[in-house]
């Protein structure tokens, strides 16, 4: 939560940034076709293999044609 905030603060004032939001859960409570981009940071390496099919599904259905996914690990 604190690194979603934290991401929200940096690009307030970018005019095509529309906010951030965490993720706990699946599936979303978001539309099809929903996003431009998601970012994913340091969420690969805790899901198990059998949670990771659904996530990828999951990233694949929120996207708009076109849209961008980014893994993050520090």
């Amino acid at each position: 939560d604190t690194y979603v905030r934290g991401v929200a603060d940096r690009f307030k004032s970018e005019a095509r940034f529309k906010g951030s939001a965490l993720t706990q859960s699946l599936p979303t409570r978001y539309p099809d076709g929903f996003f431009d981009v998601i970012i994913a940071t340091e969420v690969i390496e805790h899901l198990l293999d059998s949670e990771l099919d659904g996530m990828l599904t999951e990233c694949r259905r929120l996207l708009k044609p076109g849209g961008q996914v980014f893994f993050h690990n520090a």
